[in-house]
């Protein structure tokens, strides 16, 4: 399984996340990349990141495709992963606990 890499949701990558997309039987569990951003909007709490494979380390614009999507809160003081998700092209590709890894530090 692939290493990753988190990035700001940003102008760059706005499109590739918004089309991420999970299996048809996942839909329901996870709330989409549309929804999770128009919350991350309104809410200074709301932390969204862009997960990468760990080829875009490193790089300003990188040629790798986004392969997933996080987003977390701070509330108080205390972190809380509110949302991980892998498209459906990347799953079973790409290691999300080391997103989660990430994320923690």
């Amino acid at each position: 399984m692939a290493n990753v890499h988190l990035r700001r949701v940003t102008r760059e990558n706005l499109e590739e996340c918004l089309s991420l997309q999970v299996l048809e039987s996942q839909k329901g569990l996870v709330a989409s990349t549309t929804e999770s951003l128009a919350e991350a909007y309104v809410d200074p709490n709301l932390f969204p990141l862009a997960v990468y494979d760990a080829a875009a380390c490193g790089y300003e614009q990188p040629e790798v495709p986004v392969v997933g999507f996080t987003m977390y809160e701070i509330t108080a003081g205390v972190g809380f992963i509110m949302r991980l998700m892998a498209d459906k092209k990347h799953q079973r590709k790409v290691d999300h606990t080391k997103a989660i890894f990430q994320i923690e530090h």
